[in-house]
């Protein structure tokens, strides 16, 4: 059983059905309140603390990095530094040489660090920035150079009135000044 902060109401969200999760009612008691999320045999309360960092996760659960994934990006790491200290040791090669090798270093570097979690989210995250600006709708030629117009002719036109309005206020200071 789950509550809900709508029952037998239709969502009032403009998210609602667009795969964000219902909120939950939360009740709590000087400090404490229950965990939704415990499984059979877990402590059924939480302090606020651990109940704000669930409510609040995107993850279901915060977890402390992987060994795995630290040795590897520690790796990626090492493999940058080493190629950037061949780079300069071996300044009497050709530089062409030098800067393909600091290339190849360098994808070697960014290939070992995908395959860590936080590489995996970082891909995944750049597919959906790309993925949302291809749904941008770009203005076309015409409508860019009629809104550059538009703000040249702003300007200028503001321009004018602030000019006007200076040559107005400096009449009226010699005016009252003599």
């Amino acid at each position: 059983l789950q509550a809900s902060s709508s029952i037998g109401r239709a969502a009032v969200s403009k998210t609602a059905g667009w795969g964000f999760e219902t909120l939950l009612a939360c009740h709590l008691t000087h400090g404490i309140s229950r965990n939704p999320f415990a499984a059979p045999g877990e402590r059924e309360t939480v302090g606020m603390r651990e109940a704000e960092i669930r409510m609040n996760s995107t993850k279901s659960e915060t977890q402390a990095p992987n060994r795995a994934d630290i040795l590897k990006l520690l790796a990626a790491g090492a493999i940058v530094l080493g190629a950037l200290a061949a780079f300069y040791i071996f300044a009497q090669h050709s530089l062409l040489v030098r800067v393909i090798g600091l290339l190849a270093a360098a994808g070697a570097a960014v290939a070992i660090a995908l395959k860590t979690e936080p590489g995996a989210e970082t891909l995944e995250f750049m597919r959906g920035a790309r993925a949302e600006l291809r749904k941008v709708v770009w203005p076309t030629r015409a409508e860019s150079t009629q809104t550059t117009l538009i703000v040249i002719a702003m300007v200028v036109i503001m321009g004018l009135l602030l000019w006007l309005l200076d040559v107005l206020l400096f009449w009226l200071v010699r005016l009252v000044t003599g």
